[in-house]
């Protein structure tokens, strides 16, 4: 990246600030991909993707994921199996806690007919 505008506008879809115009105090390469030090509403500074605005654009496309994409089918999928492996454990503990507490009580409180 050789010059760098005064202003980017934030194209990233769902983003607090998407839309707004932020000054630009430079740029940088950082793990081969170009950032941008943007200064937001509140005076701070933060660096950004380029390819967060207006002025990179990803190839193949406007740079939005989708319309509210959260991963592929098999991450999903993925996802799914994972909830239920994690699901199905909580049911056995909660099972074994109630089966260990009652066998508890039982010897802990059991009655002994007096001498």
């Amino acid at each position: 990246m050789t010059a760098v505008p005064g202003t980017v506008r934030l194209t990233r879809p769902r983003h607090p600030l998407e839309g707004r115009p932020l000054p630009v105090l430079g740029s940088m390469l950082r793990h081969g991909v170009c950032e941008l030090l943007v200064v937001l509403p509140d005076g701070s500074k933060r660096l950004v993707p380029a390819a967060w605005t207006d002025l990179e654009s990803p190839p193949g496309g406007d740079g939005r994921d989708g319309p509210g994409t959260l991963g592929s089918a098999a991450d999903l999928l993925g996802l799914s199996v994972l909830v239920s492996g994690l699901c199905a454990r909580g049911a056995g503990s909660r099972e074994q806690a109630a089966l260990f507490s009652s066998v508890c009580c039982r010897t802990r409180f059991r009655r002994h007919p007096r001498p």
